[in-house]
């Protein structure tokens, strides 16, 4: 006998009833769990890991992965954890190692922009400007964003000196504190030379239309930190402006030879219209480093009229410089250069050939 005949005699029941038996089996089918659900973490795990040493047992501070994991993504668990792991901070049991530890693990767990409830900010703020603590403070809270944090490290740059102070720096910079530019411009006139070169390269991230025209002013003191920092901060201001800044750059005479590289590289690849011509330029000029930067260029120039007008101007060139321009024309693959090449290479000087 066939199973199911009234079915058969009857498509579109048959296809409502195995939709149905198939929602249903969907509806009955038991929810799989997620994983295991968050819970606090435990103190004496962590009073065990904050006792060790990478000597003892190089795998030890992966038990605070887990304690960090175990909390998952809840608040309050996650609050808990950051009041557990500042308290072993102080604690005089917890080993140099352990703290370090301790503090690249708070920086993952902070609360963004922390505020007075955060135990964590609250003791390590003035670390900020210890030179005993710094390093354990700079290590939690640089990668934590928010003002509150910001605000810490701005009351610690005017507490901290000598090297405390060069470390701020840099995490301002790092943090791209846009506030701390009117001191950084007072830090770039120290007697300390590595101060001053930190506070340039910290204006260079900060990069804000303010520090970038700290950068420029005539009161500032023209130093290869200073200018390298102008190159850092050009590419977030206007078109124009980064221009001639890449050109003033590359034509300063106090800039190193791999500054003035990276002034003309950027200037290329900002006014590409003008890119051949000064291509054109570099090729003639008695500067070695910019011919070299200017041979470079010649395979990514996007003027079609390139290739023709790098010909016109082979003969003009010495030896070689011709030889490595041709090089350029023959990594281009444009087929326009072939003519000028069969010439050469029957006409020109043994380099070429």
């Amino acid at each position: 006998m066939t199973p199911f005949p009234s079915l058969l005699r009857h498509p579109l029941r048959t296809g409502c009833v195995l939709l149905s038996l198939t929602l249903s089996a969907h509806a009955a089918a038991p929810k799989l769990p997620d994983g295991p659900p968050a819970r606090p973490a435990d103190a004496k795990a962590l009073g065990t890991v904050s006792r060790s040493d990478y000597q003892d047992d190089p795998k030890a501070f992966d038990k605070l992965d887990l304690e960090v994991a175990a909390v998952g993504h809840d608040p309050a668990l996650l609050l808990d954890l950051e009041q557990k792991l500042t308290a072993l901070l102080t604690a005089p049991t917890t080993t140099a190692a352990a703290r370090q530890a301790i503090a690249e693990r708070l920086g993952r767990i902070i609360a963004p922009d922390p505020g007075a409830r955060s135990p964590a900010l609250s003791l390590l703020g003035p670390w900020l400007a210890d030179p005993a603590r710094q390093e354990i403070a700079r290590l939690a809270l640089d990668s934590v964003p928010g003002d509150n944090v910001d605000a810490a490290y701005l009351a610690a740059l005017r507490r901290a000196e000598g090297a405390a102070r060069i470390g701020l720096v840099q995490s301002v910079g790092t943090r791209r504190i846009a506030k701390a530019a009117p001191t950084l411009a007072a830090y770039l006139k120290d007697g300390n030379p590595a101060l001053a070169d930190a506070a340039a390269a910290a204006l260079g991230a900060i990069a804000t239309p303010r520090a970038f025209g700290i950068l420029n002013d005539a009161k500032t003191p023209v130093t290869p930190a200073v200018l390298t920092a102008q190159l850092d901060a050009a590419p977030r201001q206007p078109t124009k402006v980064a221009a001639a800044t890449y050109r003033a750059v590359m034509d300063n005479r106090i800039a190193t030879d791999a500054i003035r590289q990276r002034a003309f590289r950027s200037l290329l690849s900002t006014v590409p219209a003008e890119a051949t011509s000064l291509v054109l330029s570099a090729l003639t000029s008695s500067e070695a480093t910019r011919r070299a930067v200017a041979l470079e260029a010649v395979i990514d120039l996007k003027d079609p009229e390139a290739t023709s007008r790098l010909i016109q101007a082979l003969p003009s060139l010495d030896a070689d410089t011709q030889a490595a321009l041709v090089a350029g024309l023959a990594r281009r693959g444009d087929a326009a250069a072939v003519p000028a090449i069969i010439r050469a290479s029957r006409d020109g000087a043994p380099e070429l050939r």
